[in-house]
């Protein structure tokens, strides 16, 4: 059975409802209750390192996800728009309006959340705009529909939104997360994919047994380590030369290196 994020829009839902039959569905919040610091519930009230839960994992023990519930430093993680019944598989779904709206900061936050959780089967799906999708945000207004239509998903992002190398970047990323990237046409082929993703695939549970956590790191360097060549050092250096990633668009203008580093953010962050 197919499980949609509570959050998607109720046209996601009854197109959904329309292809499956509304008993072979369910509306629920996809995700899972977390730490705040880090720790793994073993008893009430005794919480365990990550490096404690390690050991206690290879001796087949198991932390107790629902006793965060009752904790003062829970917090509810959402990470995937779809998944089925008994977890084997999550995909997050991005228009592709959604997919440049959110470049700047939660695309990669929802990256990060679904690696956390999931082990395996876990992907980012790119919904194009077909003949029938309509435009409603003003600024997209005077665009091109029907040479829109002949685009991937992909070009779609890169002609309205620019910045193909800043775009590209997300894929990398999905990449080096073994992440899958699904391009579809439509709303419609979305949910074909992911019907057939619930009938082919096996249905074991595909969550990790302990999360996986990602080095704590300032938004900045984040945004920063997408670019192809640039790492946590590079970052760091770069942020302490120019005080932060503002001052580094800024003298961007400036530079006139030869350097495939920063050509790279010259064609994201500089329109010339």
């Amino acid at each position: 059975m197919i499980v949609i994020d509570v959050s998607e829009h109720k046209d996601v839902i009854e197109a959904l409802e329309k292809k499956v039959g509304k008993d072979n569905y369910k509306v629920e919040q996809i995700g899972t209750f977390d730490c705040m610091v880090n720790m793994f519930p073993i008893n009430q009230g005794y919480c365990v390192d990550i490096d404690e839960m390690r050991l206690l994992v290879d001796a087949g023990i198991q932390y107790d996800k629902e006793l965060c519930s009752t904790c003062e430093y829970r917090k509810y993680t959402r990470f995937a728009d779809f998944t089925n019944d008994t977890r084997s598989f999550f995909y997050e779904r991005k228009t592709v309006l959604d997919f440049i709206s959110s470049r700047t900061r939660r695309l990669y936050d929802q990256m990060n959340r679904i690696d956390t959780f999931v082990e395996g089967r876990k992907g980012l799906i790119l919904e194009g705009m077909s003949e029938y999708v309509p435009i409603y945000d003003d600024y997209w207004k005077n665009i091109d529909k029907h040479a829109l239509e002949k685009l991937s998903p992909i070009q779609q992002v890169i002609k309205l939104g620019g910045k193909a190398e800043w775009t590209k970047s997300f894929i990398r990323e999905l990449k080096m997360r073994d992440m899958e990237f699904v391009q579809t046409w439509n709303l419609d082929e979305t949910i074909d994919f992911i019907i057939q993703c619930d009938e082919g695939y096996d249905h074991e549970p595909k969550l990790r047994v302990i999360p996986k956590r990602h080095p704590d790191i300032p938004l900045e360097q984040n945004i920063l380590v997408l670019f192809d060549g640039v790492g946590k050092e590079t970052s760091t250096r770069m942020l302490k030369e120019y005080g932060s990633l503002a001052g580094l668009i800024k003298e961007l203008p400036k530079i006139k290196k030869d350097n495939k580093i920063l050509n790279q953010l010259k064609e994201v962050f500089i329109n010339e």
